[in-house]
């Protein structure tokens, strides 16, 4: 993992991490990456507990000084979507059927909850949870607390809700045609989630779970992997992988109607955005 400096884009610090590295986000000063090791999760010599794939705790300003090491927690078997609250960080466990709470402080995983029917006893998952995103409490007063995780689970082709007071699974989950990635919700309780194969834009109330609509990208937006939205939440960006050969795309679209606003070329195989907004 490399840390880069802006605007120059100058290499000021370094780490070596693991094999496959998943999600990465970045809280209070460290930065956490999940390794989607599917070769180990693959492996039939290894225990289920071996197969196990780490979590990266990554100090920034350890890394800005030239320290390389990384603290390694072993986390669960193939984790990728990572999401953060003040104390804890979920990490979708694809290999495992399960979200793995890990606390912060101590560095240390506090559980692993099986989502319903989950079968996986260490790699071949029947559900395959991969994306999460946080959920605000319902009403306006919220502080910016998360209540519960969104969980996009490509195996099963579904999205699944999960409390994170109660640490479990809340049904009832919503079913797709296509495998969900990473998901977003707006203000008034719309979740939008992309999918693959086919390729759509699904919106779902969040309340009722109920599938409001199902907008094909046909055309549009090529393997989309991740919905994100504006501030004003009247746009929401669609990060498309493409065919991993020729370049990506990011597309624009507007909320009401999802009609494109624009679209331009990012490279290979985008996977993720961040939209940076001036203070």
């Amino acid at each position: 993992m490399q840390r880069i400096s802006l605007p120059e884009l100058v290499i000021t610090g370094e780490s070596r991490i693991e094999e496959n590295p998943g999600d990465i986000v970045r809280t209070n000063g460290v930065v956490l990456v999940s390794h989607f090791d599917l070769k180990r999760a693959a492996r039939t010599d290894l225990t289920p507990e071996a197969k196990r794939a780490s979590l990266a705790f990554v100090d920034d300003a350890a890394l800005a000084r030239g320290e390389t090491t990384a603290q390694l927690v072993a986390t669960c078997v193939a984790p990728h979507g990572i999401v953060t609250t003040a104390d804890k960080a979920y990490v979708a466990c694809y290999g495992e059927d399960s979200i793995a709470t890990v606390d912060l402080a101590t560095k240390s995983v506090l559980s692993r909850t099986p989502l319903a029917g989950a079968a996986a006893l260490g790699g071949t998952p029947v559900i395959g949870p991969y994306a999460l995103a946080l959920r605000p409490p319902p009403g306006p007063a919220n502080n910016g607390a998360a209540s519960a995780l969104l969980v996009a689970s490509t195996e099963s082709k579904d999205l699944r809700f999960f409390d994170l007071a109660t640490n479990a699974e809340t049904p009832p989950l919503v079913a797709f045609e296509g495998a969900p990635y990473f998901p977003t919700e707006d203000a008034q309780g719309r979740i939008f989630v992309p999918t693959q194969s086919p390729d759509a834009l699904v919106v779902v109330d969040g309340s009722t779970h109920v599938v409001l609509s199902t907008n094909d990208l046909t055309g549009v937006c090529a393997t989309p992997h991740e919905a994100v939205l504006s501030k004003d939440q009247q746009t929401i960006y669609l990060v498309c992988e493409g065919d991993h050969v020729s370049s990506g795309v990011i597309v624009a679209l507007e909320t009401m109607h999802f009609t494109k606003l624009w679209a331009t070329p990012v490279g290979v195989y985008p996977d993720r955005l961040v939209v940076w907004r001036a203070p």
